[in-house]
């Protein structure tokens, strides 16, 4: 489950815009996050800071090869949750599965999109 709240515009290419981002994969607990896109360039990247149960910067590059795109994904973060630092060194094998189920719903949702500003 991902749900997405605008909670400002930005300028009008969105750089400066903020969303709100809660995540809940299989294992039940939840995190919310806010990111702020700090650049942007359309068709080849965007860029944004995260603030709230993760903390860092996401980077998405796009790159058009023939009627794919390609995207590669760097995300620099760390928690903010108190029980989840101390229980990561016990329970990354967990963590990195249910990480993996919401990066799958990001990849989803992610390729909507991109289907949808390609018409």
């Amino acid at each position: 489950m991902a749900q997405v709240e605008k909670l400002a515009i930005g300028n009008p290419d969105g750089v400066g815009s903020i969303h709100r981002f809660t995540w809940k994969g299989k294992i039940p607990y939840r995190f919310s996050f806010t990111m702020r896109v700090t650049r942007y360039v359309p068709n080849v990247m965007l860029e944004g800071q995260a603030d709230g149960e993760v903390v860092g910067t996401g980077r998405w590059d796009f790159m058009q090869v023939n009627d794919m795109t390609i995207v590669h994904y760097t995300w620099k973060v760390h928690t903010n949750r108190l029980w989840m630092n101390l229980l990561a060194p016990i329970a990354k094998r967990i963590f990195k599965w249910n990480h993996d189920q919401v990066m799958q719903q990001g990849k989803e949702g992610l390729t909507r999109w991109l289907q949808i500003q390609s018409k």
